[in-house]
């Protein structure tokens, strides 16, 4: 789950939509920030965000992550999978040869896992700052989350909080 996670300083991850929303709710983007990675996004999640924003949901563009116009089309079966952000994440990745793409969206994380580009989501940068010791515990963070509207499966949350050796009391 968290172990997929970059070791190396200076790779690239590019993130979508979902795991920016997820970070922003758990009130983790300044440790992020810290995380020894380049984050890029494409222009159409950077599109996606703005929409939010215009439809009254609250959030800001992080400074540490950067928007990337994409140089040719999209994929046409990419789209025929996935939603615009999705599809740009993954293509944005294929093009810069992105280190790994930060997904949470299942059927985007499978597609990445197929073409060969790693995935990490939110949880797995959650857990990296856990051992980095950029926050003490995960929990509070991912409570936060499911509170402001992001769902996990539970196995998933079982399974994640029991690697970052913290008691479920879900």
């Amino acid at each position: 789950m968290t172990s997929d996670l970059p070791k190396e300083q200076n790779e690239t991850i590019v993130i979508n939509t979902g795991p920016l929303i997820a970070i922003s709710k758990m009130g983790i983007e300044r440790a992020v920030g810290r995380l020894p990675f380049r984050f890029v996004s494409p222009s159409a999640v950077h599109n996606e965000l703005i929409a939010g924003r215009a439809k009254g949901h609250r959030f800001n563009i992080p400074g540490w992550l950067e928007i990337i116009t994409p140089g040719g089309p999209h994929d046409q079966e990419l789209l025929l999978d996935l939603d615009i952000g999705e599809a740009a994440v993954i293509q944005l990745a294929t093009d810069i040869d992105a280190d790994f793409v930060c997904i949470d969206e299942r059927k985007a994380r499978r597609l990445a896992r197929e073409i060969g580009i790693p995935v990490v989501g939110s949880l797995g940068l959650l857990g990296r700052l856990k051992r980095l010791e950029l926050v003490d515990a995960v929990a509070p963070y991912v409570r936060s989350a499911c509170n402001g509207g992001i769902f996990y499966d539970e196995g998933l949350i079982t399974r994640f909080l029991d690697e970052m050796g913290e008691p479920n009391d879900w």
